[in-house]
């Protein structure tokens, strides 16, 4: 099993939302309840993310990305590298892998 940090938001015990980082820079999980969408939850968790993975000195984050999610990302920088439609449980889902490259500071 691969290691993976996870970061979580809560209030009062409740679960907000998390988002998980894999030691190759991988997101695979993101997700926020809808109550809490444009409240900076998604963006405090994301920075959270962003941080470690400046601190392990990735070069690249990188995640298959709904279309939920797509227009997150990209407001980050986040760029589409491919299209796709995978099929779960014979439904079809589009997705896109996206990536965004980390630049340290001078």
């Amino acid at each position: 099993m691969l290691h993976r940090e996870a970061f979580i938001a809560e209030d009062e015990g409740r679960v907000l939302g998390w988002i998980d980082l894999l030691p190759d820079g991988h997101i695979d999980m993101f997700y926020c309840l809808p109550e809490v969408t444009r409240k900076g939850v998604a963006d405090t968790l994301y920075a959270n993310v962003l941080g470690r993975a400046k601190e392990l000195s990735l070069q690249r984050l990188f995640s298959d990305g709904s279309v939920f999610a797509e227009s997150f990302f990209t407001k980050h920088d986040w760029v589409i590298d491919e299209r796709e439609v995978i099929v779960r449980e014979g439904v079809e889902i589009n997705r896109a892998r996206m990536s965004v490259l980390l630049v340290s500071g001078t």
